[in-house]
């Protein structure tokens, strides 16, 4: 039977209110994503569990609460002997009727046990309370988890990100060669910390982690998918049977995510995040940083839908991903390469496709057809006027169209491709089976981009996709934004919609 389930899930905690040098960040205890499983597998309100300051639990004093999540109770606790520092977890006793549950926490002691990787907490000891509670006692690590690290910095550079996947991958590898996947790969189940004065990266969360060869109960039912849907493969969220690719494409995902600082299709509401996980073009990290097209590909092999196309190993992933990195990760810019690189003015029209969450929550057929059927539609119309399609992220797209830096010819060509636009944008408007619930933002700026030979860095123009997070897109309808650059010396009707970012209403006339 596939092994499936429903939600994200809770984390290794063992985390103090310590800042660690080298990663700016707070860490913490709280365990906010499991609030579902709370609700799910327990029932509203997880009692306090007579846990209680001085316990003694197996070898171990209970000194400070630091969480509660779905599964079980986190304490920092002392060693009633050395005084050596632990994170004590212990089951709720409202979980133990739930084979399930137990299975999982066993699942997670198991794995944790049969890993001796500097990437993976330490486990001390392992056993039961006198009520049948069991519980584990682990290092305790300080510092912050990648998530947050992300939020702070915003986007990490291709060798920072290297640094991190590399001890990762390498605790992969280890757990793959024991008949381990491990399923949840995410940034929150990576933590950042210090060991003797060296950075060191630690992977959490082995509790739904899949034993290959075991036999014996299976952790979810057949309902639906466990993991964390916003880094999750799509054999993994449909149910199907799981391998080690399932980590790779997760890997990828979030290499993405430190390269971009946000996750894949970050901009679409979750159910057709889940769909573009499926379906969609693969996405590109240049979309959204300076990176080079050789890191594209292989986020994009990593992150392929066919797990047949995809890396066989972490290990072959990071390797490929060290090659980019050392050919340059970063895309080439005009200044990078004098003489062989050249500047031109480039028209872009930057399209995003959604709807209201409470629409998506459970899509039709119609609302879904008429989603996938924008961008194709825009992109006939738009072909037809010289524009090319440079890159598309599943609900958004960029257009671009080149312009002369001659001033005599670039306004003439600059007011004909706006042109080109506003058909597009009334053809998409009038388009057949058109979906009142399917909301269409569409934007228009123009920047100076490099060219190298067939290669052209529209990188400038990303900043539309800031814009499009920025502006109220409820009120924008069909309508078509463009910045003062776009509308420069061309006598177009137009009002102002927005100060910050200062974008105008361009009227069709």
């Amino acid at each position: 039977m596939a092994d499936t389930g429903e939600v994200e899930v809770d984390r290794v905690a063992g985390r103090s209110d310590t800042t660690e040098r080298g990663y700016t960040g707070r860490s913490h205890g709280a365990l906010a994503s499991e609030a579902h499983l709370d609700q799910t597998l327990a029932g509203e309100g997880v009692g306090n569990e007579n846990l209680t300051p001085d316990m003694r639990v197996g070898d171990y004093l209970l000194e400070e609460f630091v969480a509660r999540g779905g599964f079980g109770s986190v304490w920092r606790a002392r060693h009633s002997e050395t005084g050596e520092g632990a994170a004590v977890k212990v089951l709720h006793e409202e979980l133990l009727s739930s084979p399930q549950v137990v299975l999982r926490f066993q699942r997670e002691i198991q794995a944790i046990a049969s890993l001796c990787h500097p990437s993976v907490v330490k486990l001390y000891q392992w056993d039961e309370l006198p009520d049948g509670r069991p519980y584990f006692a682990m290092e305790f690590v300080t510092g912050c988890d990648l998530a947050e690290y992300i939020q702070t910095r915003g986007t990490l550079s291709p060798d920072e990100a290297l640094s991190i996947l590399e001890p990762l991958s390498d605790a992969l590898e280890l757990a793959h060669e024991r008949g381990m996947i491990h399923r949840d790969v995410k940034a929150s189940n990576v933590m950042l910390s210090e060991q003797d004065g060296a950075p060191r990266v630690v992977l959490l969360d082995f509790g739904i982690a899949k034993l290959l060869g075991v036999a014996g109960p299976q952790l979810t039912t057949s309902r639906c998918a466990i993991g964390t849907p916003s880094c999750m493969a799509p054999e993994q969220m449909i149910g199907k049977p799981v391998d080690a690719r399932v980590d790779v494409y997760a890997l990828g995902a979030l290499t993405y995510q430190m390269l971009t600082g946000e996750l894949p299709f970050a901009n679409a509401p979750a159910i057709i995040a889940e769909y573009l996980h499926q379906h969609g073009p693969r996405p590109r990290p240049s979309d959204r940083a300076n990176v080079s097209s050789a890191v594209d590909r292989v986020i994009m092999k990593a992150m392929s839908k066919n797990r047949d196309d995809r890396y066989s190993t972490v290990a072959a992933f990071v390797n490929a991903f060290r090659r980019a990195v050392g050919d340059g990760g970063f895309a080439q810019s005009a200044t990078a390469t004098p003489g062989q690189c050249e500047v031109t003015r480039v028209l872009g029209f930057y399209l995003v496709v959604d709807a209201d969450e409470t629409e998506l929550d459970d899509p039709d057929d119609e609302l879904l057809d008429d989603l996938e059927s924008v961008i194709p539609l825009a992109a006939e119309q738009l072909q037809e006027g010289g524009f090319q399609l440079d890159r598309e992220t599943g609900n958004t797209a960029l257009f671009v169209r080149q312009l002369s830096r001659d001033p005599s010819v670039e306004l003439t060509a600059r007011r004909s491709a706006i042109d080109t636009v506003i058909d597009a944008v009334s053809a998409l408007a009038d388009r057949p089976h058109r979906d009142s619930r399917v909301r269409v933002s569409t934007y228009l700026h123009v920047s100076e981009a490099s060219t190298a030979g067939d290669t052209l860095d529209t990188t400038p123009l990303l900043e539309m996709a800031e814009w499009a997070r920025k502006t109220d897109r409820s009120d924008t309808g069909d309508g078509l934004l463009g910045s003062r650059d776009a509308l420069q010396d061309l006598e177009m009707p137009s009002e102002l919609a927005s100060q910050a970012p200062l974008l105008f209403r361009v009227r069709p006339g």
